[in-house]
């Protein structure tokens, strides 16, 4: 009995030790699991804050949030992208099927550049396409985003943003109407241009021509002197549609300036020429 007792007795006592050291591993375990209750805590608060400070940054912008879980094919949409497709804030829109609302000659490409960003090394995801809105029209947007990857590499999760740049398009369109018409309304002048150049040139060869038959048949100084005017101005006239035609030369910035030398006294007594009789008319005597 007495062995049986110091038995118990030592039993006894092993196990108010072992209680003893469980209590204390409890008693750090929970005060380990209590520091991780805390950790985590922080975490969470300071995921909330940052959560509520990134709301409130994108809710002030005209961008809209898309978060789409690709292993279970889930999208999750932000107010704001709702708004620029139409669709009330508590609307739940589509999920896979978004892929159908892209305009049929973009729904190709668009495609093709998600599967490449996927699988890609590409860091940023960018593309302009045309987006079916609620009530059944195209919109054009600005799709960016960027892929989330496991240790494999491999995309679990795709996060990005949508601008509607409808307006944007919309002047770009008018711009480019407009430079097409301004290159139109331009070929118009140049053609026109080139057509009266060449209209004018018929009559002036026919002038030159008869003044150089007048040449052998006048006697006069006088009628020689009027001949002679006759000649200069009909051929700065020539000069001058030579110019006109020049315009186009000088628009294509093809126009190829000549250095040649001139003889000033034959200029000035061409100019003379041209202004004497007026000159006299007025009973003004012209010197040079």
């Amino acid at each position: 009995m007495q062995n049986q007792f110091q038995t118990i007795e030592a039993a006894r006592d092993s196990l108010e030790h072992r209680v003893v050291e469980r209590t204390q591993e409890l008693l750090i375990i929970n005060q380990q699991l209590a520091t991780e209750i805390q950790e985590r805590e922080r975490i969470e608060q300071i995921l909330r804050e940052s959560e509520e400070r990134y709301d409130l940054a994108v809710s002030g912008t005209n961008d809209g949030l898309w978060d789409w879980d690709i292993h279970q094919g889930k999208i999750y949409y932000s107010p704001v992208w709702k708004k620029i497709l139409g669709y009330q804030p508590d609307a739940i829109p589509f999920n896979q099927q978004w892929l159908t609302k892209v305009h049929p000659d973009d729904r190709q490409g668009f495609q093709q550049a998600i599967t490449d960003h996927l699988k890609g090394p590409e860091v940023v995801f960018s593309q302009t396409l045309r987006l079916e809105n609620v009530a059944g029209d195209y919109i054009w947007v600005d799709v960016k985003g960027n892929c989330l990857r496991d240790q494999t590499g491999k995309a679990y999760r795709m996060v990005g943003t949508i601008m509607d740049i409808s307006d944007k398009k919309a002047v770009e369109a008018e711009l480019r109407r407009a430079k097409e018409n301004a290159e139109s309304a331009n070929q118009t002048k140049s053609e026109f241009l080139a057509n009266i150049s060449h209209e004018i040139r018929t009559p002036m060869n026919a002038i030159l021509g008869f003044c150089e038959l007048l040449q052998g048949s006048l006697k006069s100084p006088r009628s020689q002197s009027y001949l002679a005017a006759i000649g200069l101005s009909s051929k700065t006239l020539m000069a001058l549609i030579d110019d006109i035609l020049d315009i186009s030369k000088i628009e294509a910035g093809k126009l190829v300036i000549h250095r040649d030398l001139v003889d000033l006294n034959a200029i000035l007594a061409e100019t003379k020429q041209i202004f004497l009789q007026k000159a006299r008319n007025k009973g003004i005597r012209l010197v040079t």
